[in-house]
């Protein structure tokens, strides 16, 4: 893939990332104002075991198909069948289950809600296949029409619910009708059929990988939700949609930009499998660009928190600040583990994918363990290990990097290094902003601007090249689209 079109399928995807998820944070602000951190406590433990089951159903196949230089419709075929399979066998299971798990966490409502939320993956195994080719095929477009589609109509929906007063079954109903509608574009789009042609002897082949593939991100499951499973028995429900609520802004900015352009990732490394050069100065670009963007957006987000927290969600929500301010330091690092996550997959190591997972998961296992039963720590300890696993994670990954393709630690370090100092002279330009005697919200908005204002200015007296770029790929996109 030339720059061009990597450059306007990211744009795409970010386009497609602050169109969805923006909607989606509107719609998440305005529920969390109506709504009960226990309402959302809930939500976040059913969400542990559907992320698991959509694990599953998509079994490692999408990666797989993705990475497979040729595919045709019989290996799409193989993996819808199976897909749907083990999306049955998931649900079916659930079902029984979750009555032994609403006993566990000694909450009722958990039986209705998991058995109503477990029918996403019948949704998710339906259009599986189409978003592979999008994916394949770069046409990102359709992707973006059909979650803008489906967040506009399933948020309508569930602020009208959470205004009736139908509490947890607001957020329930929101979920299940954005992945509805959403897959269901897409197949109207993408128009890809299941036919009758099945070839089971190649499945071997895509299993092979996609077991690795299934292994590690199984693993990184268990190390992301073992927190989750351990606080809803632990702590209350209340302080789980604490922590889940705490989360959520760093999260959804970190999908805003690294989400969109790392969905690319894959197909685009995998197109450079064989040049090592390419691949190490694609992975460079990659660390500085990231970095560039991401850097700023966390370190703002994490000096301005105490402010906008209670702002947009009010003031019942207060004590997710510490969780926040951690949640930054972790979404700013784990984009690079990603890049040199891809990187491994693309290069078809897989095994040495699901050997970073285990060492990943053990770390946050032990570290949140021993926050809950050692220490005894609160809700906040368990935020500071997530953070320190992503530094510690992010380290191990690079050292993959410069096994495969010669990116060393003191290049990776230097790629990143002009980004880190430009935030810190936007942090103390926001830091001294912060002492005005004016209301705090109105403050907060004037920090943030000029914050930004203060980064570009920065970026320009240094010459930034990674800011020339993005101004460059936005001006050309800009032209481009009034001369056509």
């Amino acid at each position: 893939m030339d720059k061009q079109t990597f450059a306007s399928s990211a744009i795409w995807k970010i386009a497609e990332a602050f169109s969805t998820k923006g909607i989606s944070l509107i719609v998440s602000i305005v529920l969390a104002r109506m709504l009960l951190p226990e309402d959302y406590g809930i939500v976040t433990l059913t969400a542990v075991f559907i992320s698991l089951s959509t694990i599953l159903v998509q079994s490692g196949l999408s990666t797989a198909l993705i990475r497979k230089e040729k595919v045709d419709d019989i290996d799409y075929n193989n993996g819808f069948l199976m897909g749907f399979a083990i999306a049955i066998i998931c649900y079916v299971l659930f079902f029984f289950i979750s009555i032994p798990i609403s006993n566990f966490y000694k909450e009722p409502l958990l039986i209705p809600v998991l058995r109503i939320q477990m029918i996403s993956l019948f949704f998710v195994a339906f259009g599986n296949i189409q978003t592979v080719i999008i994916t394949r095929e770069f046409r990102f477009r359709e992707l973006c029409i059909a979650n803008i589609i489906a967040n506009t109509i399933s948020g309508i929906t569930g602020l009208f619910l959470a205004y009736k007063g139908f509490g947890v079954w607001a957020l329930v109903i929101y979920s299940l009708l954005r992945d509805c509608i959403s897959n269901l574009v897409i197949f109207i789009k993408i128009k890809w059929l299941l036919g009758l042609k099945f070839d089971f002897s190649r499945l071997p082949s895509l299993l092979n990988f996609s077991f690795w593939v299934l292994n590690a991100t199984l693993i990184d499951f268990i190390g992301n939700n073992y927190s989750n499973t351990l606080m809803g028995k632990k702590y209350s429900l209340s302080e789980l949609g604490l922590y889940g609520k705490g989360n959520q802004i760093p999260e959804m900015i970190c999908l805003y930009t690294f989400g969109a352009i790392s969905s690319v990732l894959l197909p685009t490394l995998s197109q450079y499998q064989n040049d090592t050069e390419k691949l190490k100065y694609v992975c460079k670009r990659l660390v500085e660009m990231t970095s560039f963007i991401i850097f700023p957006m966390m370190f703002g987000l994490g000096l301005v928190a105490s402010k906008l927290v209670p702002f947009l969600f009010t003031e019942k929500w207060i004590a997710s600040v510490p969780i926040f301010i951690f949640a930054c330091v972790y979404y700013g690092v784990n984009p690079l583990r990603s890049i040199n996550m891809q990187l491994i997959y693309a290069l078809g190591k897989s095994k040495k994918g699901l050997l970073i997972e285990t060492i990943r998961a053990v770390l946050l296992i032990l570290g949140v363990t021993m926050c809950i039963f050692v220490f005894k720590t609160s809700i906040y300890g368990i935020s500071c290990i997530a953070a320190l696993v992503a530094l510690i994670n992010a380290v191990i990954t690079q050292y993959f990097a410069k096994k495969y393709i010669g990116y060393g630690y003191l290049e990776w370090i230097k790629d990143m290094l002009s980004s880190f100092l430009l935030c810190m002279g936007m942090s103390i330009v926001v830091f001294a902003t912060g002492f005005l005697p004016i209301n705090k919200y109105f403050l907060m908005f004037i920090q943030i601007i000029t914050g930004m204002l203060s980064y570009i200015l920065l970026s320009f007296i240094t010459r930034n090249r990674n800011y020339y770029e993005v101004k460059n790929i936005i001006t050309d996109k800009i032209f481009h689209r009034k001369s056509t």
